[in-house]
C-alpha cells in the first residue's frame, strides 16, 4: 500500500523523468538499458510454481511495463542495442532493449501481443536443445515434483534417502510436503541444493527423484519449438543463443563451453535462416574464458544477469560482459517508480550495482 501511494505521487510528479533528465545532463550521454523477462503468462490461471521462473510476469502487468518503459524511452532491437553498444551508433534519445531468456512458448499468447500492441521491438534466447523436445529444465521438474507428490511418494524419498549424496539426502529427510508452505520450502532447499552441483550430476539426481516418486511432468512450462521459433523470427523478434543445454558456462571446460556456443549458433542460424549475434549466459555464468570463446563463436554481444544499465563503445571484451535490470510493478505507478528507483541507482552507484 506505501509503494502503490509513493508509486503515486512519484508517478504525477515526474520523478522517474526528473531523475533521468538530471542524469543524462551530468554524465552528457543518453541512458541505455537493456530489460530482463522470462516467462509471461497468465497469473490468474493459478500459480504454478514455488520458484520465481515458474510463477512468471503476468501479461497484464507485463503490459504496465511496456507502457511504463515507452513512456521513457525509446525500445529499439537487438541490432540496433549492438550498434550503441559497439560505438556504431550514439542515438539522441535514451533507448531500451527488452530481452527474454529461455523461449518459453507462451511468449506468443501473453507477450507478442502485448509487443505488437506497442510496436516493440525484442530478442527471445533461445537452448536449442529444448527447442521441439520433451526436455525441460531441472528446476521445472524440482518445481512440478515438489507440488505433484503424494505423501505415499514423499516416503518412499525418505526411505531411499541414504542413496543420494549429503546435502540432498539431508533435505529429503528433515522436509515435508505436508502443505502448501512446506512443499515450497522443500522446492526450494532441493533447488538451491542441486544449483550448487554439476550439470550432469543435477540431471541424475532429478530423473531419480522422479523415479522414485513415481513423478510425471504435468507444470504445463515448455519451450517453443522451431515452428514457433520461426514465427516470432518472421514478426520481427530477434533470436539470440542461450546455448544448447542451458548449463553454466563458467563450470564447463573449455571445450565443452565452445561446443555449446559454437552449435546453439549454428543450428539456430540453420533453422531460421539469419545471423545469430547474441549470446545469452544461462544462470548469468560467464568467466573470462567464456568471453574469450563467445567472441571466438562469432557473436558481438553477450548478455548476463548482473544488474546494471549499458553503455556506448565498449571495448570488445566488455562487449561480452553486458549488463541486465528487471521491470516491476503491477501499476502505472509502480512501474515508474520502480523506474525511478533504477535512475536512483545509476545516480548512487553508476551504471553497475554490485
Amino acid at each position: 500500500m506505501v509503494e502503490t501511494v509513493i508509486g503515486f505521487a512519484s508517478y504525477y510528479l515526474g520523478l522517474a523523468r526528473f531523475l533521468l533528465f538530471i542524469t543524462e545532463f551530468v554524465t552528457g550521454e543518453k541512458t541505455l538499458v537493456a530489460f530482463k523477462y522470462h516467462r509471461i503468462t497468465d497469473r490468474s490461471n493459478g500459480d504454478l510454481g514455488y520458484l520465481i521462473y515458474d510463477v512468471g510476469d503476468d501479461y497484464r502487468s507485463f503490459e504496465v511495463h511496456v507502457a511504463a518503459i515507452k513512456r521513457h524511452f525509446r525500445i529499439v532491437g537487438l541490432s540496433e542495442y549492438v550498434d550503441c553498444v559497439s560505438g556504431r551508433k550514439q542515438p539522441d534519445r535514451r533507448a531500451a532493449l527488452l530481452t527474454f531468456d529461455d523461449a518459453d512458448f507462451e511468449f506468443i499468447k501473453y507477450a507478442l501481443p502485448v509487443l505488437s500492441e506497442h510496436d516493440c521491438k525484442s530478442v527471445v534466447f533461445a537452448p536449442t536443445d529444448f527447442i521441439s523436445t520433451d526436455k525441460r529444465f531441472w528446476h521445472l521438474r524440482v518445481t512440478n515434483l515438489a507440488r505433484s507428490i503424494d505423501s505415499d511418494g514423499w516416503e518412499r524419498l525418505q526411505s531411499n534417502a541414504s542413496q543420494f549424496k549429503g546435502q540432498i539426502a539431508q533435505v529429503i529427510r528433515q522436509s515435508s510436503v505436508a502443505d502448501e508452505d512446506c512443499r515450497a520450502k522443500t522446492c526450494r532447499a532441493l533447488a538451491y541444493t542441486l544449483d550448487q552441483m554439476d550439470a550432469e550430476e543435477v540431471d541424475s539426481i532429478v530423473t531419480e527423484l522422479e523415479r522414485i516418486a513415481a513423478a510425471k511432468y504435468t507444470l504445463g512450462v515448455n519451450c517453443m519449438n522451431w515452428e514457433q521459433l520461426t514465427q516470432i523470427a518472421e514478426q520481427g523478434v530477434a533470436i539470440g543463443s542461450h546455448t544448447v543445454t542451458h548449463r553454466k558456462l563458467a563450470r564447463l571446460d573449455e571445450q565443452t563451453t565452445r561446443s555449446e556456443l559454437v552449435e546453439s549458433k549454428r543450428l539456430l542460424e540453420q533453422k531460421l535462416g539469419t545471423t545469430v549475434t547474441a549470446i545469452c549466459y544461462p544462470a548469468g555464468s560467464f568467466n573470462d574464458s567464456v568471453v574469450a570463446a563467445a567472441s571466438e563463436a562469432g557473436y558481438q554481444v553477450g548478455f548476463t544477469t548482473k544488474p546494471g544499465l549499458g553503455s556506448f563503445a565498449l571495448p570488445g571484451d566488455e562487449r561480452f560482459r553486458l549488463r541486465r535490470v528487471s521491470m516491476y510493478g503491477d501499476s502505472k505507478y509502480e512501474a515508474d517508480f520502480h523506474l525511478a528507483k533504477m535512475m536512483l541507482k545509476r545516480i548512487l552507484f553508476g551504471k553497475v550495482w554490485d
